[in-house]
């Protein structure tokens, strides 16, 4: 009994090693690294929303954009979706965009179970656009349209 026991806590040590065979520890490694959680719901009250959306921000560790150590470049996002239902459908999807969100506005859309999200983002943080950085700080804009089963990414300018 005993060795049944012991095969079995190796077996399942041996699994979470290894990508994970336990369907209730498949948690992505990146939240456990977020700097700030966004609630995007708050954002632009007016807009009436069908879905649940959270932006989360994460520091880039291989950009070096200063020449000083220990400044932050660059956060890279990622968001979440969730549909409002009884049974709610959840997703998350990587933003290729990165820098910093400056500004956030929700669009109105007619489109059942769909979020259209305006981002204006600077390509690097204000910390690492310091008045001795000889960065460029200009700003883009950012449409994301999503659903629960999909992303949409368009910069504008």
């Amino acid at each position: 009994m005993r060795i049944i026991i012991i095969l079995l806590c190796l077996s399942l040590s041996g699994c979470m090693m290894f990508s994970g065979c336990l369907p209730w520890y498949s948690m992505d490694e990146r939240y456990l690294l977020v700097d700030e959680i966004l609630d995007l719901n708050t954002y632009s009250p007016d807009v009436e929303k069908t879905l649940q959306v959270e932006l989360f921000s994460v520091q880039t560790e291989n950009i070096n954009c200063t020449q000083g150590k220990g400044s932050l470049c660059q956060y890279e996002y990622f968001i979440t979706v969730s549909t409002l239902d009884a049974e709610p459908v959840t997703n998350s999807f990587d933003l290729e965009v990165g820098g910093e969100v400056v500004d956030i506005e929700w669009i109105p859309t007619e489109r059942h179970h769909t979020a259209m999200i305006q981002l204006h983002v600077l390509p690097y943080t204000s910390q690492a656009l310091n008045p001795e950085a000889t960065l460029s700080a200009l700003p883009q804009t950012v449409l994301i349209t999503v659903t629960p089963d999909q992303i949409q990414e368009n910069t504008i300018n």
